[in-house]
């Protein structure tokens, strides 16, 4: 399992890569951007950063690594990739300190041992993976109770607005999505490998299959779903209560219907190393979120790039 661990290790650590490109040219394009400003502004932001060539590079590696962790799909559990695949944060925020001259504070490192100490424990226990094609009945159902789960938490907002706010509601149901999105990915290469008896993601096969596949097509709307959840999350509230609750939203609805859905065992060596890797990356994703310095209501237009300058921070 050494190899599946350095795989899934190498497409974080490649996806990581990527979004520092991205985040690089977004901080030397628009300087201190919030988020909401990028969400509200979004056909203008995203209009300039199609012209810029690392951001175009960041935007390709990033999903280099995301096609290599659909392979790891195919020989590890769910249990074990998506715990694995939150190492991208700790990655994210070395690369930040050195392409974005960003500095890491000491509590930050103590956070990012934390995620090593996760990530070893999760390693060591990751046994043998669970390889069994899933009905579409499953898909189905998965896709309905995120439906479901997302509409009651919209719901729930709606009637107790005091006791659930709408970043938390919107980042909670977003985070519900992804997480169904990762049960129907890895359905969809559970059934594509017992199809063809192989999985490989450099094969043109692989790809028709799961093209072919009614679980791909519902991950893609779950994906869409969420997606368009978290953007307005982000334009409601604040992204360092959205990023953590979208982490371990996503973690934990993944892990949940990992176990409860396709049947996955899940050891206490693996489940002690996903929790403490949960924690270490949520304390990743709130101590590294910068205080915005800007008066409230005044948005930054786009400034000329100045490779020789020094890049600010810009938040994720």
């Amino acid at each position: 399992m050494l190899e599946v661990v350095a795989l899934v290790l190498g497409a974080s650590f490649i996806q990581a890569l990527g979004t520092a490109l991205q985040k690089r040219e977004v901080a030397n394009g628009f300087g201190e951007l919030e988020t909401r400003d990028f969400v509200l502004g979004f056909r203008r932001v995203f209009a300039s950063l199609l012209r810029s060539r690392y951001w175009l590079l960041g935007f390709v590696i990033g999903s280099v690594g995301a096609v290599a962790l659909v392979q790891a799909f195919s020989r590890a559990d769910l249990s074990v990739v998506v715990p694995l695949g939150a190492t991208s944060s700790m990655f994210t925020v070395v690369l930040g300190a050195s392409m974005l001259s960003e500095r890491i504070r000491s509590s930050e490192i103590l956070a990012i041992a934390v995620v090593i100490t996760g990530a070893i424990l999760v390693g060591v226990d990751a046994g043998s993976p669970r390889h069994a094609e899933y009905p579409t009945s499953t898909s189905l159902l998965i896709s309905a109770l995120a439906v479901g789960l997302s509409g009651l938490l919209i719901l729930a907002r709606g009637l107790w607005p005091q006791l659930l706010p709408r970043e938390v509601a919107l980042s909670l149901a977003a985070a519900v999505q992804m997480g169904a999105g990762n049960l129907l990915i890895k359905a969809t290469v559970e059934a594509v490998r017992a199809g063809l008896g192989a999985f490989s993601v450099t094969a043109l096969a692989t790809w028709q299959g799961i093209a072919a596949r009614p679980e791909f097509w519902l991950c893609i709307a779950t994906q869409v779903a969420g997606f368009v959840l978290l953007q307005t999350a982000f334009a409601r509230g604040r992204v360092a209560v959205i990023g953590p609750l979208m982490t371990a939203g996503n973690t934990l609805v993944s892990l949940g219907g990992a176990v409860a859905m396709l049947g996955e065992g899940v050891s206490r060596g693996r489940f002690v190393g996903a929790v403490t890797l949960l924690a270490g990356t949520l304390a990743i994703a709130w101590l590294h979120e910068p205080a915005p310095e800007r008066v409230r209501g005044t948005a930054p237009g786009p400034r000329a790039s100045n490779p020789g300058a020094p890049h600010p921070t810009c938040p994720s």
